[in-house]
């Protein structure tokens, strides 16, 4: 008996103990009493995840119209660009987002577009804490600017550049780019360009006589052909002998003669005299002399918008010496070439060019022609920067224009690869070359990539292409 008494005892005090200890249904208080404020707080993160991710968005369509803005600045249409080029990237109704018509201010003085935008973006579950939407908005200002830019365009003046309008549509688009990246301004921040107009030779311009080995003034005298009027040199030099002709070599490395064309049995023009309209070759096929053929003065890199657009508008076409593109690519790269640093002089500063890879810095080129390498008929009754075809200073004799061609061809090819290899970047552009599979390819091969490369057919066509490699080489960037 008292052993069950016992036993009853010590159970009933363990049960008591137990039921003391058991703090299962405090919990269950507790828990009723948090789960609404932690639902609550489960409800606003989820809000402010979307509320995240429709700012997201909007700020990627906002970019995306503003760069859009930017690249079409000076177009009528600009604000409805950006406004098409903002509802392309959002989708209407994305996450039930309700969007504003974006704000648009753009400084074109400046070059800045500024696009803001808000959106309201219904609640889940943060209305029962009486929130019923969240208002999100984002902002982008793009500013347009030229990356830091050596720039030249090695531009075709031939004979056949007379025809159809050609010469007028080349300098107009090529003015065009211009506009396009210099915008307003007189100058931009790194950005300088240069011209190379092209025949059979270029003219290095005359004041460069210490360039060349064999300069001297009295020589015109001694040229009975010449007189009585006292000629000068325009500034036309020969090609050098190979490799020399294809190469970025200094004239301390290796001197050039200078172009002049006198008159002697084989040619056919009148002995003389000439005038001085003669001497210094106008656009014309009735004027000769020892200049004929050579071509406007290189313009060296200049940083002056309007210097360039008037050694543009005073390109004019030059008869009768057929067309010799390695000849203008490769004054191209002298002009860019920094071993030609402090040599060209003029309105060129002395650290111009600037070092290859130079960073935050690119050298472009821009080759333009409208016809075939070839001499003029092959013909020796004409003179070029190689002398008379059968003076061998190209090919060896007899030369004709399949011989000739493959060697121009070959010397050019030669030369874009050696200024690729140098991070050159080379656009080259065929214009209204008709049916030429091997011209274009030769000149697609020169480009620094097949999509810089362009095949004009109409001189409608050539202006778009300008304003294309325009709108590559104008760098646009975000300031926020």
């Amino acid at each position: 008996m008292f052993r069950y008494i016992r036993h009853t005892y010590v159970t009933a005090k363990r049960q008591v103990s137990r039921f003391a200890l058991d703090r299962r249904g405090a919990v269950a208080v507790f828990l009723a009493v948090g789960i609404v404020p932690l639902i609550g707080f489960i409800g606003i993160a989820t809000d402010a995840a979307r509320g995240y991710m429709v700012r997201a968005k909007l700020q990627q369509a906002l970019d995306a119209a503003a760069l859009a803005g930017g690249r079409a600045m000076d177009d009528p249409d600009r604000d409805d660009d950006i406004r098409a080029f903002f509802a392309a990237n959002f989708p209407d109704g994305f996450l039930g987002a309700t969007v504003n018509i974006p704000t648009i201010t753009v400084d074109t003085v400046e070059g800045v577009v500024d696009v803001q935008v808000a959106a309201a973006l219904p609640t889940s579950f943060m209305r029962v804490f009486g929130a019923d939407n969240i208002d999100v908005s984002a902002r982008a200002v793009v500013r347009r600017a030229v990356r830091g830019m050596e720039l030249v365009l090695i531009m075709d003046n031939t004979g056949s550049m007379r025809w159809d309008n050609k010469m007028t549509t080349m300098k107009t688009a090529a003015t065009d780019l211009i506009d396009i990246l210099y915008g307003s301004n007189e100058t931009v921040d790194d950005f300088y360009v240069g011209i190379v107009p092209y025949v059979s030779g270029v003219n290095v311009g005359f004041v460069h006589t210490d360039w060349t080995s064999d300069y001297d003034p009295s020589d015109f005298d001694l040229v009975g052909a010449y007189s009585p009027t006292q000629l000068s040199w325009k500034g036309c030099v020969m090609a050098r002998p190979f490799p020399d002709d294809s190469n970025d070599k200094t004239p301390a490395q290796a001197l050039f003669e200078t172009y002049i064309w006198e008159d002697d049995s084989v040619n056919d023009w009148d002995p003389g005299p000439y005038n001085e309209s003669d001497a210094n070759q106008a656009a014309s096929s009735s004027t000769d002399g020892p200049n004929l053929s050579c071509p406007t003065p290189i313009l060296p890199l200049t940083a002056e918008k309007t210097t360039v657009q008037a050694a543009i508008d005073a390109m004019v076409w030059y008869r009768r010496f057929g067309t010799m593109s390695n000849v203008g690519m490769v004054w191209g790269w002298r002009v860019l070439s920094p071993n030609w640093r402090g040599l060209w002089g003029g309105a060129t500063p002395p650290t111009l060019p600037l070092d290859y890879n130079e960073p935050l810095t690119d050298k472009v080129a821009i080759l333009l022609t409208d016809g075939l390498n070839q001499w003029s008929g092959a013909s020796n009754d004409y003179y070029y920067a190689y002398g008379y075809p059968d003076d061998g200073n190209l090919v060896p004799p007899p030369v004709n224009n399949t011989n000739s061609r493959a060697e121009l061809n070959s010397r050019l090819a030669q030369i874009c690869t050696a200024m690729k290899a140098t991070g050159t970047i080379i656009y080259t552009i065929t214009f209204r070359v008709g049916n030429n599979p091997s011209l274009k390819q030769l000149y697609e091969d020169c480009a620094s990539d097949p999509d810089q490369y362009f095949d004009s057919p109409s001189n409608a066509e050539l202006a778009q292409t300008f304003e294309q490699i325009g709108a590559e080489l104008s760098n646009l960037r975000l300031q926020q």
